[in-house]
């Protein structure tokens, strides 16, 4: 409890391996599935391989193996794995996150019409972390990394997201607007 009220106390490194330590200290390391990935089509079978899991299969581990590949090292593949899979998330090509301007960070895509791929993605991100494994391309806007910290997006956070709504919104809170019949209204 003291790491998460204080966080600023501890380097993010020493913060980092504590996590991974305590994450890795539940998970039992016997009778892992083994998820059948195509390399070609990693985003789509990784997603649905992950649907056959149980959440309680997840968290323990699991084992990867590319279809049409001789398995020789499991760290090695699950590396890889990683690897290939973040580029393919966190390509905005393929419509799950977008690229914020000027700050190029990565927000999730609002018209995308993959809602469900998000819970995949949100347990891909906690499987990452708890392995220590680089996710590619993952740069994502302050928000986006106060919500996975659960804390508190602040309009500060607004403006890598939309720079122009963050200067209006900080001129409304910095003047007053009620003197110039500027009225507010939630419906």
């Amino acid at each position: 409890d003291f790491l998460l009220d204080y966080p600023e106390l501890v380097s993010f490194e020493v913060r980092s391996e504590f996590f991974r330590k305590a994450s890795k200290s539940e998970i039992n390391m016997f009778r892992r599935p083994t998820l059948h990935v195509d390399r070609k089509n990693i985003l789509e079978t990784s997603f649905n391989e992950f649907q056959k899991l149980s959440t309680s299969e997840i968290k323990h581990g699991f084992n990867i193996e590319f279809e049409g590949e001789k398995l020789t090292d499991e760290e090695v593949t699950k590396k890889d794995w990683f690897n290939c899979l973040s580029k393919e998330i966190f390509d905005p090509q393929n419509g799950l996150f977008t690229v914020t301007k000027p700050h190029k960070c990565l927000i999730p895509n609002s018209l995308s019409n993959h809602l469900s791929y998000f819970n995949f993605v949100g347990q891909f991100i906690a499987i990452a972390l708890i392995d220590g494994a680089t996710l590619n391309n993952a740069h994502f806007a302050s928000s986006i990394i106060r919500v996975i910290l659960d804390r508190e997006p602040d309009i500060e956070d607004l403006q890598e997201v939309d720079d122009e709504l963050y200067k209006s919104l900080k001129r409304i809170l910095e003047n007053d607007v009620e003197s110039k019949g500027m009225t507010f209204q939630v419906d």
